[in-house]
């Protein structure tokens, strides 16, 4: 049985090695998302601009308490940095770095990342509602530190092929929740509700599931996890072999060839 120590996570590994998927599921899965073509912080519903005026570090006091609403952000340099009460409705963010930024009561609604570093970030109070995440780094992350809706919703975040290593999603609602060709290695799912999420392709090594409900999950082509039938919900849920053997493990059986 857990106990509260199995709540901690530890701390995340200095490298990674790549998970990213063969170039023709890479083509078959494509979102068709529009090259950043536009300038820091333009108007979305403007025209393209070929112009990119330099990336690095900004004033915090341009984002902090304001509200931003269909705008592009690119190369923000925010590491370390503390924002608060920042409010950021169908917004993009491209290449930027939030690393051991502190994002306190920020709202971040419909909005979308590609390529960022938001690895050790502290989410205090802030909330995520369709967030997608594409091709970014979120390492040691404790997701339960964020505001999630007391009406439970499902389908509120997207990953995709994104570095998620040693982050906590200990209890929370994650139904529908998409997680796809990604490195979930050392993540702890405890008590998480993950019915109906898509776990397509990504690896789990390491991962903690106990008391999680995993309901019509689909773990297509996902490796590396150790779930215990006996002490998860799984009816429903979809594996593939040969990881899915893993799951007879649990069970007081021997496997013969």
């Amino acid at each position: 049985m857990p106990t509260a120590a199995s709540r901690r996570f530890p701390r995340p590994a200095a490298t990674w090695s790549g998970c990213s998927r063969s170039t023709a599921n890479a083509a078959a899965r494509s979102r068709g998302s529009p090259a950043v073509e536009r300038r820091f912080g333009q108007d979305l519903n403007r025209s393209p601009h070929p112009e990119n005026p330099g990336a690095g570090r900004v004033s915090k006091a341009l984002l902090d308490k304001t509200e931003h609403s269909g705008k592009l952000f690119e190369k923000l340099d925010l590491e370390g940095a503390e924002l608060n009460g920042a409010s950021f409705h169908d917004c993009r963010f491209a290449k930027c770095n939030f690393s051991h930024a502190q994002l306190l009561q920020c709202r971040f609604d419909g909005c979308e990342f590609s390529g960022c570093n938001l690895s050790l970030a502290v989410l205090r109070g802030s909330s995520f509602r369709e967030v997608s995440f594409s091709s970014c780094k979120l390492v040691g992350i404790d997701w339960t530190a964020a505001r999630w809706p007391s009406v439970a919703l499902g389908g509120q975040l997207r990953f995709d092929e994104c570095l998620l290593n040693s982050s906590s999603f200990f209890g929370l609602y994650l139904q529908e929740t998409k997680m796809e060709a990604c490195q979930a290695r050392d993540v702890d799912f405890t008590e998480a509700d993950c019915s109906h999420a898509s776990f397509i392709q990504t690896d789990f090594a390491g991962a903690t599931f106990h008391q999680s409900k995993l309901v019509k999950a689909d773990f297509s082509d996902a490796v590396n996890y150790a779930i215990d039938a006996r002490s998860n919900r799984i009816s429903g849920a979809r594996f593939s072999l040969p990881d899915a053997v893993n799951l007879l493990r649990s069970l007081d059986i021997e496997i013969v060839d």
